[in-house]
């Protein structure tokens, strides 16, 4: 009874216009969207290519290792190919960083360090399954119940021996299985061409995180349909069930997430990006004025200029003590950002929408995280750039790039990405369990009449 019942929800949304309209709208959404976000890769990885080449070039300009530690060098970030799906906060953060004597890396976020909102700027796979998909689920699930009794079938199918919690359970897989088939086509087409771009190639791990992020994409889907089947059994009229069930994903699309921002802003507020800026000239300011100071001393006390080797090392110690300074504006300035959002990412947990984003992100690489993560390895590697130069014997001696240390960020691993998104999945299945709970226990006492 229960595979049959399968069958006629199937088959019944398979015939209806909005299984043509979801077919055809997530089928153009997603193969558009991932045919130009695999160009916009394309493009970047070449920008990415060109930008390396031209600091290497860079380097042979540099007449000795004393300029290069102030002139500093310039670390690029490649750009992470699951872009083409979650663009994420990548599209607005740090491509580059610089490190030397007298530069520190700087975390820049681009959208003023809100992870909830950067991913609705693009028109990727993550917008399409946020925004189009879940109305998708609304528009399959809003008159499972309400729409039956309607029409009078429910009383009449229910008037037999049919358990009416295997009526519903036959609604909700017949009705999940239809809103399934477009989207299994849609992002299989766009697997497929990525999979024959000539210059895309992704590897195991990165195949395994695309797998998560639709499994991420099902859990969603599930949490909005369960919603709809829900307020359709709280319901009489399909068209109440409708406007309530638009009501609440506005409420859990939009007006959550904005809230749980806010909040988070107003709750772990960080300093105006302006007085760090004006924070760090300062401190580099004195640390001008105290090697200048110690150069008239000298003067003074000498009763001649000091030589060039004195200089260096009076402008070395006074830009040591500035980036001190500077380090410690830079690193309280990271580390109250960070933990705003890590608050907000906490507070998005009573939205789905703001949970699926950013675990997306945080899958892809292109959230607020890896950006940090990068800025983090930019940091360590310029102490070790320093210590490369003190060691330099000779700093008047010409640069050789081939000597000079590398610098690679590959980001964290996938298990570590799932240790940060798990919790968000299962905020995600227990919301959808006790929705899907109540659908089933309120349906017991439903009026069918």
């Amino acid at each position: 009874m229960l595979w049959h019942l399968i069958k006629k929800e199937y088959r019944s949304n398979l015939l209806s216009l909005k299984f043509i309209i979801s077919f055809a709208l997530l089928a153009v959404l997603i193969i558009v969207s991932v045919s130009l976000h695999t160009r916009l890769y394309k493009e970047e990885v070449s920008d990415y290519q060109s930008r390396i080449m031209a600091h290497k070039m860079s380097l042979n300009f540099i007449p000795n290792y004393e300029m290069l530690g102030f002139s500093g060098m310039t670390l690029d970030k490649k750009p992470p190919p699951l872009s083409i799906l979650a663009h994420g906060l990548d599209q607005g953060a740090n491509k580059i960083s610089r490190v030397g004597l007298m530069t520190f890396p700087r975390l820049n976020v681009g959208s003023g360090g809100n992870p909830l909102f950067y991913t609705a700027r693009t028109l990727d796979y993550l917008f399409i399954i946020k925004i189009v998909a879940s109305l998708l689920a609304i528009l399959f699930a809003y008159n499972v119940v309400s729409g039956e009794k309607e029409g009078r079938t429910l009383s009449l199918t229910l008037s037999n021996s049919l358990p009416r919690s295997t009526f519903l359970l036959g609604k909700y897989i017949g009705g999940f299985s239809s809103l399934l088939t477009p989207l299994v086509f849609a992002f299989a087409s766009g697997l497929l061409i990525i999979n024959l771009h000539p210059y895309i190639s992704f590897t195991g791990g990165e195949w395994m995180r695309i797998g998560m992020i639709f499994i991420f994409t099902l859990f969603y889907l599930v949490f909005f349909f369960a919603l709809g089947v829900l307020v359709s059994v709280l319901t009489s009229r399909s068209v109440i069930t409708l406007f309530v069930l638009l009501f609440l994903w506005v409420l859990f699309v939009f007006a959550f997430p904005y809230f749980a921002s806010l909040a988070g802003r107003r709750l772990s507020p960080v300093s105006d990006i302006a007085e760090v800026e004006m924070a760090v000239d300062t401190a580099n300011y004195q640390a001008n004025e105290r090697v200048e100071r110690r150069i008239a001393e000298y003067f003074i006390r000498e009763g001649k200029q000091p030589d060039i080797d004195w200089v260096y090392a009076a402008v070395q110690q006074g830009q040591r003590e500035a980036n001190v300074q500077v380090r410690q504006i830079e690193e309280e300035y990271d580390r109250s950002l960070s933990n705003q959002v890590a608050l907000i990412s906490k507070l998005s947990l009573i939205s789905p929408a703001a949970s699926f984003s950013l675990s997306a992100t945080r899958l892809a690489k292109t959230d607020f995280g890896f950006q940090r993560g990068f800025i983090l390895q930019a940091q360590r590697f310029q102490d070790e750039f320093i210590k490369f130069l003190a060691q330099i014997p000779d700093k008047q001696a010409r640069v050789d790039p081939a000597k000079l240390p590398l610098f690679s960020y590959e980001g964290k691993s996938l298990r570590e990405s799932l240790a940060v998104t798990i919790p968000h999945l299962v905020v995600l299945l227990l919301s959808s369990g006790v929705i899907i709970f109540l659908s089933f226990v309120l349906f017991l006492r439903y009026d069918v009449r």
